[in-house]
């Protein structure tokens, strides 16, 4: 017995018939099998691209360097910032959170290429894998909706606004480079 159900029994007032069933945030356990399904592949190519955008942080060099070893700091924060999130959304549905190398890369995608050594071949590799992982996000929206998870589908959409946002800016500075 959980401490929030001793509490209940111990104290009818706090009884708010909460139901503590792996599915009480009111999604239907297949929906949310799905959902989480989605997420953990969502989470491992996040991974991937965060540890591209990393590589490229570190190993950008040139006489732009400070622009872009900014702009691949921010991307990959972001990355970060929202892999823990989607990690946590797993949790919550009752999912497990893939974390090691192995599984991870068993689930990604995204290709981290090489050690890549100029600032265009970074903007096309981080706008590719951008790319996606803004369609398994889209992909994901979709099943969320289809399982009535309105909660996880605004934090993809969230995400996706994010995603979407690094595609145009890749595009944007790669415009007139031939790509």
């Amino acid at each position: 017995m959980t401490y929030l159900e001793k509490q209940i029994e111990t104290n009818p007032k706090l009884n708010f018939n909460v139901v503590t069933s792996p599915n009480s945030v009111g999604i239907r356990p297949e929906g949310q099998k799905q959902v989480v399904h989605q997420l953990q592949g969502i989470l491992s190519n996040m991974f991937s691209l965060y540890q591209l955008a990393l590589g490229c942080h570190w190993n950008v060099r040139g006489i732009h360097f400070d622009n872009f070893h900014r702009l691949f700091e921010g991307h990959y924060k972001s990355l970060l910032n929202g892999a823990d999130e989607i990690a946590e959304r797993i949790r919550m549905l009752d999912g497990e959170a893939p974390y090691t190398p192995k599984d991870l890369a068993l689930h990604s995608e995204v290709e981290v290429k090489g050690l890549l050594k100029n600032e265009k071949d970074m903007l096309i590799a981080l706008r590719e894998g951008n790319e996606v992982l803004a369609r398994k996000v889209h992909a994901a929206i979709q099943v969320c909706k289809k399982s009535e998870d309105e909660v996880t589908a605004d934090i993809l959409i969230k995400r996706l606004f994010r995603l979407e946002e690094a595609v145009w800016y890749a595009k944007n500075l790669l415009q007139g480079s031939g790509h």
